[in-house]
This record gives structure tokens, C-alpha cells and sequence, in this order.
């Protein structure tokens, strides 16, 4: 059966619901070309799963796969079947990343990072593998754009390597960067949302540790972390900077901002611990979030109205006089939070689906000036 499909289809308004984007169609529609039935190694596109590994990183295969089949609706009005991978494989299969329920998989030990992976058709199944899912993303378009730009809208079994632009991107935090409070750390965290938000073109870091401050001096320190240590090694392209709450916990003696120049020392570690993220990549873009507001939640365990009252006073003005000296845009999560008290369901952290809305302000509040 043959289908029509419109000639000059965009490779980007295929992809355009991965990261929020929104989907582009064109008013001329006189030029068309007769194709055949989309086919991959001769079986019919629509025949395909695509099936996605279950790993640490789950949700970012699961985002990728799920925007490759958008772009696939798009470009051929074709729905695919996508699923977590399983032991049974499904007949005809484009698999989206490495798995060990796929050994027949090529592999190849060379190092692929954030932004390429190799693509083997073969046997009726499609192969892309890579370091990470933002990487067999590429691998994904690419499949589609030789699919789309093929003469009769068929691949016959090949080998190909992809690559593409990735933006990297740090969470910095603590813990609501981390996820504390959520049930489900793999799928329910801000970082995690924000991922989903911006789409696989980009690799998100939850580089959160809950408890952890700015002030150098500090027992839980942020310097001393080894999520420090991965951000910085990640050399992003883009930092959320969300650290200052957990400066100002009153339960901790040694968080005493009266006549203890701690305010010169939050500025003074601050300043040096952007300055080692800028030492890594003098280009990286950085989002100072302003402390959100805590709220009296039942007993109060965490004593948030003396909590509160040093945040406005100390952390949430140094945070803005941060982004002043650097000339960082901010995040206003302090005036946002204080009319959305019910996104924070212990007082503290959001939870679960609350973690989406606290995340989709984020996105909102970067989406049109963060890098692409």
C-alpha cells in the first residue's frame, strides 16, 4: 500500500514534541512524492517495537524512545509499539540502547559520550547503540532522516555511525535537587522532569545531595561531595545553581550568621565554587535559583518559621547579590513557592507529581534563552 508523504517534512517538526517544542507545519502542500510503504531491511515500519533498556538511567531511554516515535508519527503517520525491553523479543525490533536481554546487539568499545552512537540494521531488527541516551538519540534521528530522505522510503541492512549536538546540563543542589521526599527517585525528581521537559537533545545531571550548603567551611559542604565532583566533570554547558537553603538551618550550631562574617564567607565560597565550574568551561551558561520559601507543616520538624526567617534574611538577598556579580540570570523559586505552598508537602520538598510543577517552573523560567 503506498502513502503519501509531503516532500520538504522538516527533520525538526518531526522531533518537535521532544523538550516542549512546538509542532511546525507548512501551507504549502502541492509538491508530494509517491513512496512506498516505509520499510527497514524489507519489514514494513509499522511491524517494528521499540524497545528501550532498563537501567540507572531508564527514563532518559524511555524519553528518547518515546520522541523517536513521535517523530516517526509525524514524518509517516506510522504508530510504533515502545516498551521496556523484556527476555521475549518482539519480532522486529529497534532497539534503543545496550542491554544484556540483547546479546546478539553489535557492541563496540569506543567511546561514544553524550552526543554519538553507531546504528546496525540487520535481520530484521534495528540496533543503536551507545555510551548514553541522549547519544542513541542521534542514532534514532539519523535513522529517520535516511528513512525520510530515501527515494522509495526504504533501508536496506547497514551499518552507520551518528552524531549530533547535545547540550549538557548540571542540577546543582541539594535536596530538592536530589529528590528527597519523592517515592520513586528514577522517575520523580525534578531533574528527572526537566529532562523529560527539554527533551533528549540534552543530558541532565542530578548532581543533588540533600543537607549539603555552600559554605565552604560546613561539615556537609557541597566542595566535599562527589556530586561536586560529577558536575564538574561533566564540564556542562548549563548549570541550575540551586544551593543556600541548607546554609541557614537553625538546628545547626555551626550555621550561626550573627557577628560570624558568614555572610563574607557564603559569598566568598560561592564565588569560588562558580569559578571552578567557569575553570572547566569558561562558556557554561549558569541559572542562580533564588532559595525557595519554607512553610509550618503539622509539628513543624522542621522548625521552618526560624528557618524562614533567616533564609529571607541571608541566603535568599546573598543568592540575588550572586547572580548580580556575574551577571547570572535567576530563578525566582523564592517568589514562586511562597504562592505555591502546596507544591511542598512536608513544609520542605515537593513530592512525586509536585516534583513536575516545581521542575516545569524551572523549565519555564529558562526555556527561551537556555542553550540549544
Amino acid at each position: 500500500m503506498a502513502i503519501l508523504v509531503t516532500a520538504f517534512i522538516s527533520l525538526s517538526a518531526m522531533f518537535s514534541c521532544a523538550g516542549g517544542g512546538t509542532e511546525q507545519t507548512s501551507e504549502n502542500t502541492s509538491q508530494t512524492v509517491q513512496k512506498q510503504e516505509p520499510a527497514i531491511d524489507g519489514t514494513l515500519l509499522k511491524d517494528f517495537t521499540v524497545v528501550y533498556p532498563n537501567t540507572a538511567e531508564t527514563a532518559k531511554y524511555r524519553f528518547a524512545a518515546e520522541a523517536f516515535c513521535s517523530g516517526v508519527r509525524r514524518a509517516f503517520g506510522v504508530e510504533l509499539r515502545c516498551r521496556l525491553i523484556t527476555e521475549t523479543p518482539a519480532k522486529h525490533e529497534i532497539v534503543i540502547g545496550r542491554s544484556e536481554l540483547r546479546p546478539e546487539a553489535p557492541k563496540t568499545e569506543c567511546d561514544y559520550g553524550f552526543d554519538k552512537s553507531s546504528v546496525t540494521v540487520r535481520g530484521g531488527n534495528v540496533y543503536i547503540d551507545g555510551a548514553h541516551a541522549s547519544g542513541c538519540y542521534q542514532g534514532a534521528k539519523e535513522l529517520l532522516k535516511r528513512l525520510s530522505d530515501s527515494a522509495d522510503g526504504t533501508i536496506p541492512a547497514c551499518e552507520f555511525a551518528a552524531e549530533g549536538r547535545v547540550i549538557k546540563l548540571a542540577c546543582v543542589g541539594d535536596s530538592i535537587t536530589e529528590g528527597t521526599n519523592s517515592s520513586d527517585h528514577e522517575n520523580k525528581t525534578y531533574p528527572i522532569y526537566l529532562q523529560e521537559m527539554l527533551g533528549p537533545d540534552y543530558y541532565v545531571l542530578n548532581a543533588g545531595l540533600s543537607g549539603y550548603s555552600t559554605c565552604m567551611t560546613d561539615t556537609y559542604a557541597y566542595w566535599k561531595c562527589q556530586q561536586y565532583a560529577d558536575a564538574r566533570s561533566l564540564c556542562p554547558d548549563v548549570i541550575i545553581y540551586n544551593l543556600g537553603t541548607n546554609d541557614c538551618n537553625p538546628s545547626q550550631p555551626e550555621k550561626n550568621w550573627e557577628g560570624t562574617g558568614r555572610e563574607e564567607l557564603f559569598t566568598k565560597s560561592a564565588h569560588a565554587l562558580i569559578d571552578t565550574f567557569l575553570s572547566v568551561n569558561p562558556d557554561v551558561q549558569i541559572y542562580i535559583c533564588i532559595p525557595t520559601s519554607l512553610f509550618k507543616v503539622g509539628d513543624d520538624g522542621w522548625n521552618a518559621v526560624a528557618w524562614q526567617a533567616l533564609n529571607e534574611k541571608h541566603s535568599v538577598p546573598l543568592c540575588k547579590k550572586l547572580a548580580a556579580d556575574y551577571g547570572f540570570p535567576t530563578i525566582d523559586l523564592y517568589s514562586w513557592s511562597k504562592q505555591h505552598p502546596e507544591v511542598f508537602t512536608d513544609g520542605l520538598h515537593p513530592r512525586d507529581e509536585t516534583y513536575r510543577d516545581y521542575a516545569a517552573f524551572v523549565y519555564d523560567s529558562i526555556k527561551d534563552t537556555v542553550k540549544k
